[in-house]
């Protein structure tokens, strides 16, 4: 691949909106990202909306979306409160705002862990361990895009999350919906994945290719970077835990929540599995 250097995790959060057109374009074509967000987004929508949600919470929200793009077509009296333990990925989700139709002036200050957090559109910085620390409960709960299998990993780190750990940051989400509301998570299908390459995707930007390994106890994700004008490619690697849909389902299972059958949701990629699971309206704690 000609000259390549390792990015910084600056760099990874700077291209993460690459990577995440070329895995949409993979379920649709590179001529439907676009499409296909929107799909997604729609689906979530009509999931929140025939709930009569009114409080949202988006874990792991990464570079906006879905949150953002949730945010901009919600109705009054409807908060959504964006969190990510990664100050980085706030960062971009605060210069990303307009990109989805939420005027900056609507946004507010990113809160920390201790600080109130008012209505409307909040992005928060708060890692898994503290979730539970977050004040008030949700009518929705939403942590897509694979994003609990990267607890404890995504910045960098090599050493994955224990099948304890995860069962505890699974609790702590379901523990901030309120009694009648949903968590809505999703994981991989199968454990597999095994030695999936997507080849060399070309956009404006310039040149991604990705790979996806399983090595022990771990998934690896290979990336690579190759920018339109020039230079050496830049390659990142990051970690996640083996963990798959079945096993949130079994977790939900425990903690009492109904709902807790995957399906494949519109807008999703085919090798991700989606579970909104129902808290039960009489039980008031997971």
């Amino acid at each position: 691949m000609g000259d390549v250097r390792w990015g910084t995790h600056d760099e990874f959060t700077d291209l993460y909106e690459v990577f995440l057109k070329r895995a949409y374009s993979a379920v649709s074509g590179a001529q439907a990202v676009h499409h296909t967000q929107c799909r997604l987004v729609r689906s979530i929508r009509d999931a929140i909306g025939n709930r009569d949600s009114t409080r949202v919470l988006d874990c792991a929200a990464g570079t906006g979306f879905p949150g953002l793009a949730l945010a901009a077509k919600a109705g009054a009296g409807v908060s959504i409160h964006c969190s990510d333990g990664d100050p980085a990925m706030v960062a971009i989700l605060e210069k990303r705002a307009g990109d989805f139709g939420v005027n900056p002036a609507d946004l507010a200050p990113p809160r920390w862990l201790g600080q109130s957090v008012p209505d409307g559109i909040s992005p928060m910085i708060l890692d898994w361990s503290h979730l539970g620390n977050l004040e008030g409960r949700y009518d929705y709960v939403l942590c897509r895009g694979n994003s609990l299998a990267y607890a404890d990993t995504w910045t960098g780190g090599q050493r994955v999350a224990s099948d304890l750990a995860l069962q505890g940051y699974l609790e702590k989400m379901a523990d901030k919906v309120r009694p009648g509301g949903f968590l809505h998570v999703d994981a991989p299908w199968e454990l597999g994945l095994t030695a999936t390459t997507y080849r060399d995707h070309e956009s404006e930007d310039g040149s991604t290719w990705e790979q996806v390994t399983v090595e022990r106890d771990r998934r690896e994700w290979w990336l690579s970077f190759k920018p339109a004008g020039g230079g050496p490619r830049i390659q990142f690697k990051r970690y996640s835990s083996l963990l798959t849909i079945h096993r949130v389902a079994d977790i939900l299972d425990r903690l009492g929540f109904g709902h807790t059958r995957p399906f494949q949701m519109e807008g999703e990629r085919s090798v991700f599995g989606t579970i909104i699971a129902r808290r039960p309206p009489n039980r008031d704690y997971a």
